[in-house]
């Protein structure tokens, strides 16, 4: 399984539109969008191996935080 097309824009429309800083995942996507994305666990292990994989501009994967969840940095779009 693997993030659809229309997921991958919709995912750099959102890196590009939100500030710069350090936020999970499901922070970076507006909540009228999560619909659109699996369940948190799916979705962000998918997220986290496009953002490795440099699917995505602005973004870099920061590792784990002490609450499990991953973090990314945004660099500003």
């Amino acid at each position: 399984m693997a993030l659809d097309d229309n997921q991958i824009e919709m995912l750099q429309e959102f890196i590009n539109a939100h500030g710069r800083g350090v936020f999970d995942a499901m922070e970076i996507i507006p909540l009228d969008y999560l619909e659109y994305f699996d369940t948190p666990t799916v979705h962000g292990d998918l997220f986290k191996a496009a953002v490795r994989n440099g699917l995505f501009q602005n973004i870099e994967h920061l590792g784990r935080a002490g609450n499990n969840h991953q973090r990314y940095k945004l660099h500003g779009g």
